[in-house]
């Protein structure tokens, strides 16, 4: 049975604003650099009985099946640190076997729910009242299927990563363009 496949990408942007070089949308910076423990990804399928895998962008390798669909959800690593930034994926740079085994990527604009305690945390009784708080968010979702003919292989590729300076949350601006070079694994 085919999975869904969530690989959620956290990125410290502290550090990335820190390289040297800014990078182009056409040529972005860190091509076959690895960021080590800046990036950390974690996946989770749907299905109950799979394990978490996680890992850096050095030794990250998610072993996926024919159909399996592959999304990915990228974030700053500190959002509660008021450092102005964030990220966003704004594509891949597809590597070596990729077409013969994943279809094209795609992008889903899908709306992520994040909730917030208001009041009561630590509370030796639930608080009466409004304690809690949803909030739907736009999210954009970079997507790919395992072909159904695909064969075992390694699959790099890599994330074109856009780092932001949201001081002005109404008009970000871009500060890097930045690739990021991770893995896939498909076993047959």
């Amino acid at each position: 049975m085919a999975k869904v496949w969530t690989i959620n990408v956290q990125v410290n942007t502290l550090y990335m604003s820190q390289l040297s070089g800014t990078g182009t949308w056409e040529n972005p910076i860190g091509r076959g650099q690895y960021f080590n423990d800046n990036v950390r990804m974690t996946a989770v399928s749907n299905d109950p009985s799979d394990n978490v895998h996680v890992g850096n962008d050095n030794d990250f390798v998610l072993t996926v099946g024919a159909d399996d669909q592959i999304r990915w959800q990228i974030s700053e690593m500190n959002p509660i640190f008021g450092n102005h930034r964030s990220v966003v994926m704004y594509g891949f740079a597809k590597g070596d076997n990729w077409d013969n085994n994943l279809t094209p990527p795609g992008l889903d604009p899908v709306e992520v729910t994040s909730a917030v305690l208001l009041n009561g945390f630590d509370a030796t009784s639930q608080p009466s009242g409004e304690f809690l708080r949803t909030d739907n968010v736009d999210s954009s979702v970079p997507h790919t299927t395992v072909r159904a003919k695909a064969k075992s292989a390694t699959i790099n590729y890599h994330m074109k990563v856009l780092l932001l300076d949201t001081s002005d949350i109404e008009n970000p601006t871009i500060s890097k363009y930045i690739q990021i070079d991770p893995k896939i694994s498909i076993q047959k």
